[in-house]
């Protein structure tokens, strides 16, 4: 028996039923939304698996208009080698990364016109730190984001400026 999208959900024990929620429809952002973290999929395999980054500390996604950013706080360990890489949809072509201290001093930053952003940082606290997102170009807003936080062992080579890549492969939706 299959299930309506719309329609509501319910467990039934005995003769009594609980709702327990609601089926919703999917949209288009949901579909953008897994476009771009299959691209951060791509970007982590493309550019850190096999340099010793273990798995994600932190994953989002957000979207945002043309010329739009967000400072978004997120939690790093104490003495950590810290990539932070992001990736936009087929209408973005340029996305930016700037982490920020508690203090607004800038730790690391991509400011480079590409579209897939990383930055390399070994963090000397545990705390809270500012994510900078910006996306400058967007040829059709809003433009859908994903990034990805990532750790490895200190002592390994580290990302000590950040660098751009090529863009992964790009196909879909727009």
């Amino acid at each position: 028996m299959g299930t309506v999208p719309g329609s509501r959900l319910a467990l039934v024990i005995g003769n009594s039923a609980y709702e327990v929620g609601a089926l919703r429809n999917p949209t288009a952002a949901d579909d953008y939304e897994q476009l771009v973290l299959d691209y951060l999929d791509t970007a982590w395999r493309d550019n850190l698996d096999g340099q010793g980054y273990g798995p994600a500390l932190h994953r989002q996604v957000g979207a945002l208009n043309p010329g739009g950013s967000v400072d978004l706080s997120i939690e790093l360990p104490a003495n950590a080698d810290i990539a932070d890489f992001g990736v936009c949809d087929n209408e973005c072509s340029n996305m930016d990364l700037v982490l920020l201290s508690q203090d607004g001093t800038v730790l690391g930053e991509d400011t480079m016109q590409d579209d897939v952003p990383l930055l390399g940082t070994v963090t000397s606290a545990s705390t809270r730190y500012t994510l900078r997102v910006s996306i400058p170009v967007c040829s059709q807003g809003p433009c859908y984001y994903a990034f990805g936080v990532v750790r490895k062992p200190l002592g390994e080579e580290s990302l000590s400026t950040p660098i751009s890549t090529s863009p992964p492969h790009r196909s879909g939706l727009r």
